[in-house]
């Protein structure tokens, strides 16, 4: 190799490891400036969760609901004020009453009015 090619080459390297290291204390440095938290609604507002009550085990039409299967989850209040959601959010409307002969409710899944029967 010839004086001209080590001293491009020398250049070279200088100037990668330069950028490396200027890249790697602006990465050390940048926060990210938008971070999600899921609780909070568009105008920054804080919502409350409020427990429901799930099914702990799949449970077939006719199977009437007792306390034993069923579980609580906390849900974002904003989704039950939804007026397109009917979920039964209070166990006493639950209790005692029959899934409905044509509905199978998943494990895990929430409990609809439109799925229950007296």
């Amino acid at each position: 190799m010839n004086k001209k090619n080590i001293i491009t080459i020398s250049i070279l390297v200088t100037i990668i490891v330069v950028l490396s290291i200027a890249m790697g204390v602006l990465l050390i440095k940048w926060e990210p400036k938008h971070v999600c938290d899921c609780n909070k609604t568009v105008d920054n507002k804080v919502d409350e969760l409020v427990k429901i009550p799930y099914a702990k085990k799949t449970l077939s039409g006719g199977t009437t609901i007792t306390e034993d299967v069923i579980g609580f989850v906390e849900v974002n209040s904003e989704y039950l004020a939804s007026e397109d959601v009917d979920v039964i959010d209070d166990v006493n409307d639950l209790i005692g009453k029959k899934v409905k002969k044509e509905i199978t409710i998943p494990e895990g899944g929430i409990f609809f009015t439109s799925q229950v029967e007296e």
